[in-house]
């Protein structure tokens, strides 16, 4: 899915546009009240960030912060503000 620019000329026409492309990943975890958890994997080809979700099971909140947590331990990852 490509990524919408901060300041685009139609730039609620391109939000409501991400947000109707998005619902079909969203949904079913917030109907379903699962637990879920993004975190940051680096920047794509243009430079701009991209990350993961994770998804637990019911009421595995524990289990989903301590895999969030391994993740970023052992991917770190630094925004850097390019000149």
């Amino acid at each position: 899915m490509a990524s919408t620019p901060a300041f685009a000329e139609k730039w609620i026409d391109q939000n409501l546009d991400v947000i109707r492309r998005c619902l079909p990943f969203t949904v079913p975890v917030n109907v379903t009240g699962t637990p879920g958890l993004s975190v940051p994997m680096g920047l794509d080809s243009r430079g701009l960030p991209a990350g993961m979700q994770f998804i637990g099971k019911h009421l595995s909140e524990k289990q989903l912060l301590q895999v969030g947590h391994a993740w970023e331990r052992e991917n770190p990852f630094q925004f850097q503000v390019q000149n």
